[in-house]
C-alpha cells in the first residue's frame, strides 16, 4: 500500500495527554479517562 503520508507514532507515559493531543489534531473524539489502557482502539 503505498501511500506520501507520513506515518507518527504519539508515545509516552500513561496519562500524558496523548489522546487529547490526538484528538486535537485529528478532529476524532477517542476516550479520554484517569487510568491507564482506556484507548483501546486504533484510528487512521
Amino acid at each position: 500500500m503505498a501511500t506520501n503520508l507520513p506515518l507518527i507514532a504519539l508515545m509516552g507515559n500513561p496519562n500524558s495527554g496523548k489522546t487529547a493531543i490526538f484528538n486535537l489534531l485529528t478532529g476524532m473524539n477517542q476516550k479520554v479517562s484517569n487510568y491507564p489502557g482506556i484507548t483501546v482502539e486504533q484510528r487512521r
